[in-house]
């Protein structure tokens, strides 16, 4: 391959990756990483063809993942437009400075300037494709909203305002047996077969604490009539009640809490090992059915360089969680946005304020 496609390859593996961490369902970055995964096949496999042109048909053929029917063709030319598809780049590029290293930023060409009049009788094509930083203009290039923020203080002030959360692979978290049954690959599709055992097993456990929490009930009210019952045999029966509770409380709501919030930390005894501190549980949805999967949300503290983990929002904040630093995690509180991983300063607002 030429130094060019080298550099394409390059370039849009990033932006793959880049899109791979920003979960998100809208069409058009489900688009996009169908054509980047197709793309990269052509470099993987060393053919001589640097880009590969994608009609409308072809690409919501590998978003579905399978043949089209005469109903998915209705209106196939109002699927994708190039304008969708850039905006998906723009909006994933940011804040990372990969690509001014490289020199190069990724975009969507497409057949529109040999054939402008279009129309649904005419084949729309689009592939992928780089073009060269200014240079003189290359710091306005990929910039963020939060960089946007951060000018607005002057030099001498702490750039503080906002931070970049990471997802981390779950190859360094530490996995109960459970998980590693169950999280194929780190993810668990609850849509499958696995993913409807794991939930008639929590249901069951439900019902099963439910049944032993009144039998419990039932066993001290008639306590005192119990002549031949040993000290042992009490305490073992007053102790199922704080166990089924702390399971309650530590690991059904939570999972609960998932379906709503979307991210949790994961219940430390069924999902990780004894050995693993923390971690979270995240859900999302793809192609209809919701993902769970296990990863640990990190960022660098821009005040003491600590790490930023997620922790409960309260007492002190209203969200439910936040990015607390590991050395002052009352302080230095960052929110959290699990699409866009930015988080926003959450702390004394005098961090912000320029240095006398």
């Amino acid at each position: 391959m030429s130094d060019l496609s080298d550099i394409k390859k390059q370039i849009f593996s990033i932006l793959l990756e880049d899109l791979n961490n920003n979960i998100s369902t809208q069409k058009n970055k489900k688009c996009l990483k169908v054509m980047l995964k197709k793309q990269l096949d052509c470099f993987d496999e060393e053919r001589k063809l640097e880009t590969f042109p994608f009609s409308r048909k072809e690409i919501k053929s590998l978003v579905l993942d399978r043949d089209l029917t005469e109903k998915d063709l209705d209106n196939i030319h109002r699927y994708i437009q190039q304008s969708d598809l850039q905006s998906a780049i723009d909006g994933t590029i940011q804040n990372n400075s990969k690509y001014l290293e490289l020199g190069f930023l990724p975009i969507v060409n497409s057949n529109r300037e040999s054939d402008p009049n279009g129309g649904s009788s005419r084949e729309r094509l689009f592939w992928l494709d780089v073009k060269a930083i200014d240079k003189n203009n290359s710091k306005e290039t990929i910039q963020t909203e939060s960089d946007e923020k951060n000018q607005e203080f002057d030099e001498g002030t702490p750039q503080v305002y906002s931070i970049v959360y990471d997802r981390e692979e779950i190859s360094n978290i530490k996995l109960s047996f459970f998980s590693k049954i169950v999280f194929e690959k780190g993810e668990l599709r609850m849509k499958s077969f696995t993913g409807y055992i794991v939930m008639l097993l929590f249901i069951l456990f439900f019902f099963t604490g439910i049944a032993l929490v009144v039998l419990i009930s039932l066993i001290i009210i008639l306590l005192p009539q119990q002549k031949n019952m040993t000290l042992y045999s009490a305490f073992v029966v007053m102790l199922y009640p704080v166990v089924i509770y702390s399971f309650f409380k530590n690991t059904l709501l939570p999972l609960q809490k998932l379906t709503i919030d979307r991210v949790i930390k994961a219940p430390q005894f069924v999902f990780l090992s004894l050995n693993e501190d923390e971690a979270d549980m995240e859900m999302y949805r793809e192609g209809g059915s919701a993902i769970t999967r296990i990863t640990r949300f990190k960022s660098t503290c821009p005040i003491c360089t600590a790490p930023i983990l997620l922790e409960a929002g309260k007492p002190d904040q209203k969200a439910p969680l936040v990015g607390r630093c590991r050395e002052a995690p009352h302080a230095h509180v960052y929110s959290f946005d699990r699409v866009t991983l930015k988080g926003y300063f959450l702390g004394h607002e005098g961090y912000l304020k320029k240095f006398d």
